[in-house]
């Protein structure tokens, strides 16, 4: 049975944020999709969770691959386009 696979890189941080409910700074651990720059990595941080980021401290990138038997793929998968060729 033939597989679809894809290799997927994640951005993992720490940052310090700040939770203004509470006054204080907090250390998180955060991933995100892509490989993303610190600048941008901080910014989804914000997006995602709502706080401001008061200091990226690390990041690293990781790389999971998946895979997916064609026939669940199939299934499972939604079309992004259809084309039909005539001859």
């Amino acid at each position: 049975m033939k597989k679809i696979t894809r290799t997927i890189t994640e951005t993992v941080g720490k940052v310090f944020v700040f939770d203004s409910d509470t006054n204080t700074v907090e250390k998180l651990t955060q991933k995100c999709l892509g490989k993303l720059s610190l600048e941008k990595f901080a910014k989804q941080v914000k997006k995602e969770t709502g706080l401001d980021v008061v200091k990226v401290e690390s990041v690293e990138y990781k790389d999971t691959t998946y895979s997916l038997d064609l026939a669940d793929f199939l299934a499972y998968a939604e079309p992004v386009t259809d084309t039909v060729e005539e001859e």
